[in-house]
């Protein structure tokens, strides 16, 4: 599972982009969502 799921990665892009995002606490994120700061609905792109 984990070639397979490697693999997808590489074919969609999203490999290798580890780097871009910084870490954040889970105790921050948990106040984000609270305070509305933060969303669980995704975000879509504009056509």
């Amino acid at each position: 599972m984990q070639k397979v799921v490697a693999l997808r990665m590489t074919q969609f892009g999203q490999a290798g982009h580890a780097g871009d995002y910084s870490p954040i606490a889970i105790a921050d994120i948990a106040k984000g969502y609270k305070d509305g700061t933060l969303s669980t609905q995704p975000l879509v792109a504009a056509k």
